[in-house]
């Protein structure tokens, strides 16, 4: 509401007072996001603003570690995790109540057109990805001739690493999957190691092959350093996520109590 009264007040400037109607409609502001109604949406600005200025401190002031933000990462690693274990029972849900009470004759042209979507928008995907690779060129065999094959040193979780796999397995992705399996990360070393690569150049070429002529040495060159950085791999392993199916189900059982009173 006080939306349309600040544009009503813009879009009649006569009569304006700017010093009545701005402390008015921060009042107004101010009440609604107080409002308990509105929680929902007020917490979700405050962790908005909050994870913004979190993220422009840690990044202008400080030269965080891969560690660091691996770990900074892991809450928002827990809320992908929860969206996506709800996403395949609403969707599934919603569905059968919607078709439910649909007479068939509606069901059948709804399912027509969602086919007909789904078709047109595959195609179109088809079409956008071909034009995209042939644009920007992902993979270039060129870039990857420039880094080596590297070589992969895993070390043993620590139990920060265990703490967070259990924290993790609390709120499996896929549901279904955690039935059968659970989740388990364990961090590797990835060394990439210099890729040597033949001089095309005429001058260096000739300095390569004297070299090689009177030190038995070969005409290549170093182009590049060995990188190495610590890559966090997630797993799945075989063994049932108890964890996972308890929090899925007292959560659900939550919700439905929630919904009865």
């Amino acid at each position: 509401m006080f939306f349309r009264r600040i544009w009503f007040g813009f879009s009649t400037l006569e009569g304006f007072d700017f010093d009545d109607c701005f402390p008015s409609c921060a009042l107004q502001v101010k009440e609604w996001f107080t409002n308990i109604d509105n929680l929902f949406v007020t917490l979700t600005v405050l962790a908005v603003v909050l994870g913004m200025t979190i993220g422009l401190v840690v990044k202008l002031n400080t030269n965080p570690s891969p560690r660091t933000i691996y770990l900074i990462s892991f809450p928002g690693e827990l809320l992908m995790n929860m969206l996506k274990m709800l996403i395949i029972p609403l969707i599934v849900s919603s569905l059968v109540s919607g078709l439910a009470g649909l007479d068939p004759r509606s069901s059948g042209k709804i399912g027509s057109y969602a086919l007909m979507y789904y078709v047109i928008t595959t195609v179109l995907a088809v079409f956008l990805g071909i034009g995209l690779v042939l644009a920007i060129r992902p993979g270039n065999v060129n870039i990857k001739q420039t880094m080596g094959e590297g070589t992969i040193a895993e070390r043993r979780p620590e139990t920060l690493d265990s703490l967070l796999d259990l924290m993790r397995n609390l709120f499996p992705e896929n549901i279904v999957q955690a039935c059968l399996q659970q989740q388990q990360s364990y961090f590797v070393t990835v060394v990439k190691e210099p890729k040597y690569v033949k001089v095309i150049n005429s001058t260096m070429q000739s300095i390569a092959m004297n070299m090689t002529e009177s030190f038995g040495l070969t005409d290549w060159t170093d182009t590049s350093a060995a990188v190495s950085y610590e890559a966090v791999k997630p797993k799945y392993v075989d063994s049932t996520n108890v964890l996972g199916e308890q929090v899925f189900k007292l959560l659900y059982l939550i919700e439905a109590h929630c919904r009865a009173h």
